[in-house]
């Protein structure tokens, strides 16, 4: 049985190789046996230290080129009644090269006698699991983290991705909620959601209210702002003018951020967040604080715009992942999920994708360390 699925398994990949980043090259061959030998099982021990999230327990050795190993893994990510599957683990004596998930469910894969039937896990996660759908709250409108995008009615962004990683990882399917920063926490800890992930900054007050993830991004909260007024808005005490007009979204820490050290500004608010910097390049408002990537991201999109301090932001934050006290057990899992994730290159991945390339320096912002 192993023998079989293994070959189906293998001959299914060496036709596709050319879709595997670590095997574009020729020269893959079958080796005569699928057993792993000695030193391929060395090299994968080596290989698997210090590796968190998931644990991949070798099944065969498929391919093997200049002391590079391809296996076929059984991969079951670290929490009770968690779905295996496959994954292809490459590997070399420098260590992990690269894991290509299959997700092919791995129980198919046992004689009768072996296979296990999973008991429902308690605790959120089993609910998760239960219910076959993660439950996302995003207020959807902060670009280029998790935004609503009107034409497709998809959510798009770096947050949007991680959320969907996420999801993935536990085995089932998203749903997002709407919510709105007015209404975050009290959606939070209504349950309406199993957990919040939409450029949401760590704080010791959402903290005591509720369970908020290890950061996973550096993020602050900087100027945007006309590129003609980009020398006149370089500090706090240039903008804390009343002929200055500020406009933010209500409800959620850029409005705080203003009212508290921007007192004499003349503030305005506005509901539609992502309307906001258009408003500011038309002259509708001077100034909008807000976080470093979303400006980042706006000035890239609008010429008229700039950010003269984004790599001087009035403060250094990290954006976490966001959920009600009583979900020790899923905040347990998006920790190890955030070090997989950081680990394997993802996160670096996504900000490149979102948001290196709206504000590329000599100083790029990096992943949360």
């Amino acid at each position: 049985m192993k023998r079989i699925l293994i070959l189906l398994i293998a001959a299914l990949l060496l036709a596709g190789f050319a879709h595997a980043e670590t095997a574009r090259d020729a020269g893959w061959t079958l080796p005569e046996t699928v057993d792993m030998t000695e030193e391929a099982t060395r090299i994968f021990s080596k290989a698997m230290e210090g590796l968190v999230g998931v644990d991949y327990e070798p099944i065969g050795m498929l391919a093997e080129k200049e002391g590079l190993y391809c296996i076929l893994c059984r991969a079951t990510a670290v929490y009770p009644g968690a779905a295996p599957y496959y994954a292809l683990v490459y590997v070399n004596e420098e260590g992990l090269v690269n894991i290509w998930d299959l997700w092919i469910d791995a129980h198919a894969g046992r004689p009768a006698e072996e296979s296990v039937t999973e008991e429902p896990e308690a605790g959120v996660i089993g609910e998760i699991l239960s219910r076959g759908v993660l439950r996302v709250g995003t207020a959807g409108d902060y670009q280029p983290m998790s935004f609503l995008d009107p034409e497709t009615g998809t959510y798009v962004g770096f947050d949007a991705e991680l959320a969907e990683d996420l999801a993935a990882a536990l085995g089932v399917k998203i749903e997002y909620v709407k919510t709105s920063w007015p209404t975050l926490m009290e959606d939070t800890l209504a349950g309406k959601f199993d957990l919040a992930i939409c450029g949401i900054t760590v704080t010791e007050a959402r903290k005591e209210q509720a369970l908020m993830s290890d950061g996973y991004l550096g993020n602050g909260k900087t100027v945007l702002c006309r590129a003609e007024d980009a020398d006149r808005y370089t500090s706090l005490e240039a903008i804390n003018r009343p002929e200055v007009r500020v406009m933010e979204n209500p409800g959620g820490l850029n409005e705080k951020f203003a009212r508290t050290n921007l007192p004499d500004a003349t503030l305005i608010i506005h509901d539609v967040n992502q309307e906001i910097p258009g408003l500011v390049a038309s002259g509708e408002a001077d100034v909008m604080i807000t976080e470093i990537m979303e400006a980042g991201y706006y000035v890239g999109q609008d010429s008229r715009l700039a950010a003269p301090l984004i790599f001087e932001p009035f403060t250094r934050d990290q954006l976490g992942v966001l959920m009600p006290k009583g979900s020790e057990d899923l905040l347990s899992y998006v920790n190890q999920f955030l070090a997989v994730e950081k680990d394997s290159g993802r996160l670096g991945e996504l900000a490149e994708k979102y948001i290196y390339r709206y504000i590329r320096t000599e100083e790029e912002l990096q992943p949360a360390a």
